[in-house]
């Protein structure tokens, strides 16, 4: 408080602003501010219609089932064998490194972004910027949507309808890949069970044949009677263990058969609905109204300058003025 009253008597004070002190420094520079307002306003409207506002486009998708006959008694969990989990499953392809590593090739898109590829997580930032551009959903019909962003129109649509295109790629490898380690997993099984239907066959042909030996010995017997029980329950046990390899015999044969089909020829896992088309809104609208909110920040900004120079502007001469703080220290 001492200090701003010997400020006071040395004629150093804050300035009662007015504002028709604001409208006076306007008036002094009007051309100037109208000039760099227009400047602001065109040049901000160019950079964000260009560069920053972004187009969407959609394509919409349903996916197929691949049918694979099995036999009724063994549960495979045949739903795995589709490419279904539906938005979970498109999802996890439509983002996968092998999907937008495809893009980045296709659409040269490391130059289409001003990506620098000699800068250190140049290949990590540009993943992360693809896959915010990628957006899946499912709609109430089981209708798969995949849109994609982009400063450019049309290029948004043709990336849309090639993620489509690729999805189909991607769903019918993954497809194969799952009937091909089932197909491993079944035959490793058939070729236990085999072995052990084998040594179980033998041992119960060696106790068929001791069997009717006594059956001959015993005659009409309580023992007899036993015995022919028991070679009954031994035949329905070997039955049903014959009947299972002869299952799982036509599930390997059925996998394979299957694997072959796929392998030789293109199964399509996906069903367009619809491609996706240019976006036909106007971005020039939003440009320009962002545009007038940067213009009307400058102006605000300009504003609060002028006020706070006007306010202090003894305190700003003082502060800058190595003469008078000689005298005032003196």
């Amino acid at each position: 408080m001492k200090d701003e009253t010997e400020l006071k008597e040395k004629g150093v004070s804050k300035y009662d602003v007015k504002t028709h002190h604001i409208l006076a420094a306007i008036a002094s520079n009007k051309w100037k501010l109208l000039v760099l307002s227009i400047a602001i306003y065109i040049s901000s409207v160019y950079i964000l219609k260009y560069k920053f506002v972004e187009y969407s486009s959609t394509v919409c998708f349903t996916l197929n089932s691949i049918p694979v006959a099995e036999p009724v008694s063994i549960n495979t969990n045949n739903a795995d064998l589709n490419l279904t989990g539906g938005l979970e499953r498109v999802t996890q392809l439509a983002k996968s490194d092998n999907m937008l590593n495809h893009l980045v090739v296709k659409f040269s898109l490391y130059r289409q972004y001003g990506i620098d590829t000699t800068k250190e997580f140049f290949y990590e930032n540009a993943i992360q910027n693809l896959r915010g551009r990628i957006k899946v959903s499912i709609d109430q019909f089981n209708m798969i949507s995949v849109s994609y962003r982009d400063v450019h129109r049309y290029r948004a649509a043709e990336i849309a309808n090639e993620i489509a295109s690729y999805l189909d790629v991607l769903g019918g490898t993954y497809i194969v890949e799952k009937l091909q380690r089932k197909a491993e997993i079944s035959n490793a099984v058939f070729t236990d069970l085999e072995s052990q239907r084998s040594k179980q066959a033998g041992k119960f042909d060696s106790l068929l044949v001791k069997m009717s030996a006594l059956l001959k010995e015993t005659d009409k017997s309580v023992t007899g009677k036993k015995l022919i029980d028991f070679e009954r329950l031994l035949y329905l046990d070997r039955m049903s263990i014959e009947s299972s390899v002869k299952d799982l015999v036509m599930m390997r044969n059925i996998y394979e058969w299957t694997l072959q089909t796929l392998t030789h020829k293109k199964i399509s896992t996906i069903t367009i609905t619809q491609k996706a088309l240019a976006d036909t809104a106007s971005n020039t609208a939003k440009s320009c109204l962002m545009g007038v909110g940067i213009v009307l920040l400058f102006w605000s900004f300009f504003l609060t300058a002028i006020y706070g120079y006007k306010k202090y502007k003894n305190y700003l001469k003082l502060l800058f003025n190595d003469a008078y703080f000689k005298t005032y220290n003196n």
